[in-house]
This record gives structure tokens, C-alpha cells and sequence, in this order.
């Protein structure tokens, strides 16, 4: 049995809570979580992201923003930036690289098939 910690729930939770930054035209053959049905997807395994020894050094922490489309088999896919700290210090390309590994139970439409769907993921940077 796959247990979300803390602040994978955080993540999944947000994923439906603020679209108001995503697109709001999904690419074709992909669904909108919260519309006609579709559920949402939830992140089972999300480790945390790792820092770039520049972000480290400069004391940066804070979150990046990215759109994603889950497929049916709960892989992420399509992972762009929608909002970042944008310093040059590689915070983005590490959530893009993290939430590549990342792994969802897939939405399902109204039959209880999965279905690939258009969310927005927030990825938090915090120093320890």
C-alpha cells in the first residue's frame, strides 16, 4: 500500500486547488480534473527535489509552478514552467527533472476509466 507523506498531499491537493496560472485549453485527447466528472490524480511516490549548489549557496527557497499532463498510466508528461523564481540558479530544470520521476494514481472519467489529464503541480525549494 502506497502512503502520501505530508507534504505529498500538499502537492496533490494543490494541483486542483489553483488553475487561475494554467492554460485553460488542455491539448487534445487530455482532460480537465474537476470537469465532466474527471477526477483528479494524485501523486503516490513525489520525492522531494534536490538543489542546485547555486540556489544552495545563495539561501534560495520557494516554489516553482510547472503544468503537467498525468497519463492514463500515471507517468508525467508535457512538464512545462507556469510561474518560478526565474534566477538563473536551476530550480526549474530540477522540478522539471524531479517531477519526471514522479508517479500518479491516474484520474478516471465518469466510465472509471483512467484518463490523461492537465494539472498544475507546485514544487516547494526548502533549505534544512
Amino acid at each position: 500500500m502506497n502512503e502520501t507523506h505530508p507534504d505529498q498531499q500538499d502537492r496533490a491537493e494543490a494541483m486542483s486547488d489553483d488553475n487561475s496560472e494554467i492554460s485553460a485549453r488542455a491539448p487534445s485527447g487530455v482532460a480537465r480534473p474537476g470537469v465532466a466528472g474527471i477526477t483528479v490524480p494524485i501523486c503516490i511516490y513525489c520525492p522531494n527535489p534536490s538543489y542546485t549548489d547555486k540556489a544552495r549557496a545563495a539561501k534560495i527557497q520557494g516554489s516553482v509552478i510547472l503544468q503537467i499532463v498525468v497519463t492514463a498510466d500515471g507517468q508525467a508528461e508535457n512538464i512545462s514552467v507556469v510561474k518560478g523564481p526565474a534566477l538563473g540558479l536551476g530550480l526549474e530544470e530540477s522540478a522539471i527533472e524531479t517531477v519526471k520521476g514522479w508517479r500518479f494514481k491516474p484520474a478516471h472519467g465518469p466510465d472509471g476509466n483512467a484518463v490523461a489529464t492537465l494539472v498544475p503541480v507546485q514544487v516547494t525549494f526548502r533549505l534544512r
